[in-house]
């Protein structure tokens, strides 16, 4: 499938796949960092199993569409770039703004920069229902699956005294995080309401990564476990410990839109070697 990659040299270098503007490959200093089901469809069949989707304009279920909205298996445009030699901070912008799955008009860029030891990630959303003047509302996600060596031996610092949302329990209780350290030990689906701006994954590949986001409200914890990695086909029960998705989003309370208004949010991964 059409990729594009931004390369600075010395192994620091991000890949992103065209469809869904799908980043499936970080890298610092030859050290991998994203995860890519090696089972996912590349085809454009479905959305790319691992990497970074973006959720859009739904986190989750979407009631006119395909689970996490259709941003994810569109094919979008590289439409500036920015920077491209070695030596500088390089920039893509990849858009989108045309679709049969959703009756607003609108416009997403999506700019992905890379820096030494950093990767940033700022998505535009903007409404341009000029004509009808209607306003629409969307929930959004960075869906970021971090490559880790044994998802048992992460831990998740930052959370601690937020309620959240707790998908693996009947009813969807809200709870709050008692943990310095949030750790997983079987199937987790968590949404940690109103996070503050900055979390730290340890456990990373030769690290850690500080995680820090603006203008998005919510951090997502998810992985499946063997059982429910086993029951999706572009999985598999044997690949579920190699990662952890820990995600900025918008996820509870919707951003709405009137027409002619832009939203932005921005998400920085800073990788620290240990």
């Amino acid at each position: 499938m059409d990729t594009f990659t931004l390369d600075r040299g010395a192994g620091t270098r991000v890949e992103i796949n065209k469809f869904g503007a799908t980043i499936t490959s970080w890298m610092v200093n030859d050290v991998e960092l994203i995860f890519v089901s090696p089972k996912a469809k590349l085809d454009g069949t479905k959305a790319i199993r691992g990497g970074v989707p973006i959720c859009f304009p739904s986190f989750g279920p979407w009631s006119e569409g395909p689970q996490h909205g259709f941003a994810r298996t569109s094919r979008w445009e590289v439409t500036s770039t920015k920077d491209m030699n070695d030596q500088d901070d390089m920039a893509v912008t990849l858009s989108l703004a045309e679709t049969t799955a959703w009756d607003q008009k609108f416009e997403l860029n999506y700019t992905v920069t890379l820096k030494q030891s950093s990767l940033e990630l700022c998505l535009n959303a903007k409404n341009n229902n000029l004509e009808s003047k209607s306003p629409f509302e969307f929930t959004t996600a960075l869906h970021t699956y971090f490559k880790v060596p044994d998802v048992e031996k992460v831990s998740i610092s930052g959370l601690k005294g937020l309620k959240y949302q707790d998908k693996t329990l009947e009813g969807i209780p809200t709870v709050t995080e008692e943990r310095e350290l949030v750790t997983l030990t079987g199937w987790t689906d968590r949404v940690y309401l109103g996070s503050s701006d900055q979390q730290v994954l340890n456990g990373v590949n030769g690290g850690k990564l500080i995680f820090k986001k603006t203008n998005l409200a919510d951090t997502v914890v998810w992985n499946p476990w063997e059982k429910k990695a086993g029951e999706m086909s572009d999985l598999g029960s044997e690949n579920w410990r190699d990662f952890v998705c820990v995600e900025a989003g918008q996820c509870v309370t919707p951003v709405r839109l009137g027409a002619g208004e832009s939203w932005e949010c921005r998400h920085e991964l800073e990788y620290e070697k240990e």
